[in-house]
This record gives C-alpha cells, sequence and structure tokens, in this order.
C-alpha cells in the first residue's frame, strides 16, 4: 500500500515531465539497488532519515540528506525551494554532481507515512528540479534492506565537495505563487490537492507551519 502512495505522488510530481532531456525516477527493489551498487556506474547513495537514525546505521557510503537541509526559509514562510546559486552551493557541499545516479531511501516509519514520503520525495523533486536525469526511490526502505540483512555501515560518510551547476530547472516541478494564482481563477482547468491533515485545512489547526 505505502508503495502505491509513494508511486502516485511521484506520478503528481513527473508524470509528464520525462519529455525534458528522458528523465528518469523510478521505484526499485533492494536487490536492483544492491546491483547498481556493485556496477561501475556514477551512484550516489542517499539517506532522508534523521541525522541520529543516520548515524545507527545506513546504506555503505550514504550521505545523509533530509529535505531539511535542502530547503530555506524567507520570512516567516518555510519549507521553500533556495534559488538556484543557493542550491547549487548546497549540492555541491554535500558532494553531488549533475550527471550522477541517484538513489533516495527513507526510512519507512509506518506509523507516519506522511513523513517518509513527503520527505524522500521532496528530495527526489529538488534533485529533478535541478536538472538530474536518473533518480531512483529503494521500495521499502532501510528497513526492508535490513530486514534481509544486506550490508550496512554506521557513522558518517561524505563525498568530496563538488561543483553542481544547475544549466535549467524543470519548471513543472513546483508550483510558485503566480501559477497558484492562476490555478485559483481557473479550477476548471486545475484540480488543487492540499495534502495537509484535516485540522490544518479545516482552519482548526492554525499553529503548524502552512
Amino acid at each position: 500500500m505505502f508503495r502505491k502512495w509513494f508511486i502516485a505522488i511521484l506520478a503528481t510530481l513527473f508524470f509528464g515531465f520525462f519529455n525534458f532531456a528522458f528523465a528518469k525516477l523510478q521505484v526499485i527493489t533492494t536487490q536492483q539497488v544492491a546491483q547498481l551498487l556493485q556496477s561501475n556506474k556514477n551512484v550516489i547513495v542517499i539517506d532522508t532519515r534523521a541525522d541520529k537514525d543516520y548515524l545507527n546505521g545506513h546504506l555503505p557510503k550514504a550521505i545523509n540528506l533530509t529535505n531539511a537541509m535542502l530547503s530555506v526559509t524567507r520570512g516567516d514562510v518555510v519549507g521553500l525551494v533556495p534559488y538556484n546559486k543557493q542550491l547549487e552551493e548546497k549540492l555541491s557541499n554535500f558532494g553531488l554532481k549533475e550527471d550522477a545516479t541517484y538513489i533516495v531511501y527513507s526510512g519507512e516509519n509506518f506509523d507516519k507515512p506522511q513523513s517518509f514520503l513527503t520527505n524522500a520525495t521532496r528530495v527526489a523533486a529538488i534533485l529533478y528540479w535541478a536538472g538530474v536525469k536518473d533518480i531512483y526511490y529503494m521500495d521499502g526502505g532501510y528497513q526492508k534492506w535490513i530486514d534481509e540483512k544486506r550490508p550496512v555501515a554506521k557513522g558518517e560518510f561524505r563525498l568530496p565537495k563538488s561543483n553542481f551547476v544547475i544549466e535549467r530547472n524543470r519548471t513543472t516541478v513546483f508550483s510558485f505563487l503566480p501559477f497558484v494564482e492562476w490555478a485559483l481563477n481557473h479550477e476548471n482547468l486545475v484540480q488543487l490537492v492540499d495534502t495537509r491533515n484535516y485540522d490544518q485545512f479545516s482552519g482548526k489547526d492554525t499553529k503548524s507551519y502552512r
């Protein structure tokens, strides 16, 4: 069921966008991940869990990169996508490269599925926005990996600093204010979806981030 949820979120973000440089974003199995790690491809593994969970165990040579690490605050608005120059600096500091193949995984907290789905999907979306072409999500996440007794590492793994350059943004990944304002005036053409919980949606909870 959780895989279907993740695929639905990815489809919402990415369906129809593959005409841009034939980018590839797929859900793959732990076995396929293991095969990719043994290949000669330029593969970068991203663990999107909290740092304390990451440090206790992660896939070999996986870096820890969360949604919060790739987001910025402007004024009182949190969770925004950085401007390109700032995003390039962030991605470079983590050693990411435009031409690498990326494997993104989460912790699969089944008590709060929205947490791992949002975190992993957001990281994948920002990579896609920055121009990365090959992005894979590991189905089952870290829990499935260790359940299968596959190799893990502990502590922090870091990549050498790189020089990530954003040549062109995929503007269909994120919706910015002008488009949202246009959509509000064209409800017959666009379906807006609010993914917050009901209390936030109804206005009962006004303290949470919006």
